[in-house]
């Protein structure tokens, strides 16, 4: 569960980031090389972000042990 709850706050963070630069002069979009990363995928605005599917199914596999 800790893994989930970072990787929601890693993509909170891309997503406070991208609306704090929205209307000024710096580029408010995320770099594309931080957009798909293996556990993380996003959009471009930040809006919307998704985890990897594996971590869940291993949450739901520990818990049910």
């Amino acid at each position: 569960m800790m893994n989930i709850c970072r990787l929601r706050y890693y993509g909170e963070k891309w997503l406070r980031w991208a609306r704090k630069n929205k209307h000024t002069g710096n580029n408010s979009h995320i770099p594309e090389r931080h957009q798909h990363k293996q556990v993380l995928r996003q959009c471009a605005h930040g809006e919307l972000y998704e985890i990897n599917q594996i971590f869940y199914d291993e949450y739901a596999r520990l818990t049910n042990v």
